[in-house]
């Protein structure tokens, strides 16, 4: 009986520290967590699960034990007339049994977790390898060894695209990472943007270019920065300047504080004679808002000044424009633009 109740008191302490290691187990799923926090989860599960596995084995020697003093004592008392219920011992034996198999059970379970866990170490460790790297080759490389260990990464699909899409020779590898990112998530906006810059860059491919854009707009119609995308792109057609025009407004109404909307709708403005003056307001924003890095928008209103004081008939106003430009042209050389 003594030896019973040690045993059923190692079931309770095993049952307790299955508990406990379920739990945490079940806290610590695959996460972004930092690398390290990754690493002593593996730790502390694989101490938990040898303590865990050590009293199992402990507890099948103590039932092993228990089941054969059973027998013995069930002999005796049979041979001394005392009829012992073996059924009873059987069915008690079979239950214990399913219990060590449901502990064994959930061993693995919490032993998959661990390998969940190791494997999202060695991703978050590729990522910011990847991330941080100067090489575009070794980038490539660390994007597709995370590629390997998850396959559903939409992100690492998605950067490994952006350095192809930077060689004209891997274009379509480019293609098939965005393509693959979109199949694993289709309201992926980043994807459909990126997607369309690299159709963008080949007119062949202007109507999927817009087709992506319209999407990116579609899931996220508050981000001027893809209204400024795709008013670029209907800037390439003199048809669709009206189009252009009204996503750079749009932008602008989103972001009144952004340079890049102004830039570009100060050089859809250079395209008409009748709108120069405006185009030399919005690179005259551009400078206001972003001092610092404003070398391209005095390289163009330098540029466009330059073609005013060519067409003016106006003595006073040439000479007025030449000098504008000249300052202009000093103060992008200042910046680090070579105008010669």
């Amino acid at each position: 009986m003594k030896l019973e109740i040690k045993s059923m008191k190692k079931l309770i302490t095993i049952l307790f520290l299955f508990s406990s290691v379920l739990l945490y187990a079940e806290e610590t799923k695959v996460t972004t967590n930092s690398v390290s926090t990754n690493e002593q989860t593996i730790n502390l599960l694989e101490k938990k699960i040898d303590l865990l596995e050590e009293n199992v084995n402990e507890y099948k020697d103590n039932q092993s034990s228990m089941i054969s003093w059973i027998g013995i004592l069930a002999t005796i008392f049979t041979l001394s007339g005392i009829f012992i219920p073996i059924i009873l011992t059987r069915r008690r034996e079979k239950n214990i049994d399913e219990q060590i198999e449901e502990l064994n059970s959930k061993i693995e379970e919490i032993k998959i977790s661990q390998q969940q866990v190791e494997k999202q170490s060695l991703i978050n460790k590729l990522f910011t390898e990847a991330l941080n790297v100067g090489n575009i080759q070794k980038a490539i490389y660390l994007y597709s060894e995370i590629i390997k260990n998850n396959p559903n990464f939409v992100e690492a699909y998605i950067n490994r695209g952006v350095l192809y899409s930077k060689n004209s020779k891997t274009y379509y590898k480019a293609e098939f990472d965005y393509n693959k990112a979109i199949e694993l998530n289709d309201n992926y906006v980043e994807a459909y943007i990126n997607r369309g810059n690299l159709y963008a860059k080949n007119p062949e491919t202007y109507k999927e270019a817009l087709s992506d854009y319209n999407k990116a707009i579609e899931l996220n119609a508050n981000d001027p920065n893809i209204y400024i995308l795709r008013g670029i792109l209907y800037s390439e057609n003199s048809k669709t300047y009206k189009e252009a025009l009204s996503d750079y407004n749009k932008a602008i109404e989103l972001n009144p504080n952004n340079p890049d909307a102004y830039f570009v709708r100060g050089n859809l403005f250079c395209r008409n004679p009748e709108t120069y003056k405006e185009a030399l307001s919005e690179y005259s924003k551009v400078i206001e808002l972003n001092p610092d890095d404003a070398v391209h928008a005095y390289q163009n209103r330098s540029l466009l000044l330059t073609v005013m004081a060519q067409i003016e008939k106006d003595t006073e106003k040439k000479k007025q424009y030449e000098n504008m430009a000249y300052s202009d042209t000093v103060m992008a050389k200042k910046n680090g633009f070579n105008i010669d």
